[in-house]
């Protein structure tokens, strides 16, 4: 196992199953309210990740969002630049 999290006081189980496999998940938190908003998907790129983003903004429409992501190829690709600013702001 790479890495794992969970929620405050509770363990996670990872079962074991001598296979390599990896479970793809984009999520946040809403700081006010504790929320946890996820979307699971089998890959991790450009068009997975605006549509994460696109369920993000029309849940909070109209509200301020700060948001605070990583260094992943996805979200510097030409591709994803250049539509997320028309869908999102």
């Amino acid at each position: 196992m790479h890495a794992t999290w969970s929620k405050r006081g509770h363990q996670p189980l990872v079962p074991v199953t001598g296979k390599r496999k990896s479970v793809k998940i984009f999520g946040c938190v809403n700081i006010h309210t504790g929320k946890f908003i996820y979307k699971r998907d089998v890959v991790f790129n450009a068009n997975t990740y605006l549509t994460f983003l696109e369920k993000i903004s029309k849940q909070y429409h109209h509200k301020k969002i700060f948001y605070i992501q990583d260094n992943a190829s996805y979200t510097r690709s030409v591709s994803f630049l250049g539509v997320a600013e028309y869908v999102l702001f």
